[in-house]
């Protein structure tokens, strides 16, 4: 979980926002996690002329698998997947998410989209354990 207080104060702003996005009519098919995963990507990704690739759902974990990486990093290098979760590392640990968004930038949209799919997903969790302690309503 992230250790840093200006985590948990970006996990509240964009709450908010998922609170109004949430409403919205063009957005009243998408679940709760979908329409935060747009709002995480609004944030912190710079704007793309070319979609991000439709996320399927999430298989079970194989033995020895990473639970915080997306399944389509399973096959991958190890290389490769040690840099997206040093990437994490940064914004996770450091605090730092601009940081980190630069350097997975810097490595090639594989990269800043494998990044963006982890840290959506790690603050959504954090979302919800804020939610269960009370912090965000």
């Amino acid at each position: 979980m992230p250790e840093h207080a200006e985590l948990e104060q970006e996990i509240k702003e964009l709450h908010e926002k998922l609170s109004l996005e949430g409403g919205r009519p063009e957005r009243k098919d998408l679940s709760e996690r979908e329409i935060w995963r747009e709002i995480v990507r609004e944030k912190y990704l710079p704007p793309q002329t070319s979609p991000m690739p439709e996320r399927t759902p999430q298989k079970p974990l194989e033995a020895g698998e990473s639970a915080f990486l997306p399944h389509y990093l399973k096959d991958a290098p190890p290389d490769v997947k040690l840099k997206v979760e040093e990437l994490i590392e940064i914004a996770w640990h450091e605090g730092n998410v601009r940081k980190a968004l630069e350097k997975a930038d810097h490595e090639g949209p594989f990269f800043l989209n494998a990044f963006h799919d982890v840290l959506a997903d790690r603050l959504y969790e954090k979302l919800q354990e804020m939610r269960r302690r009370g912090v965000i309503k």
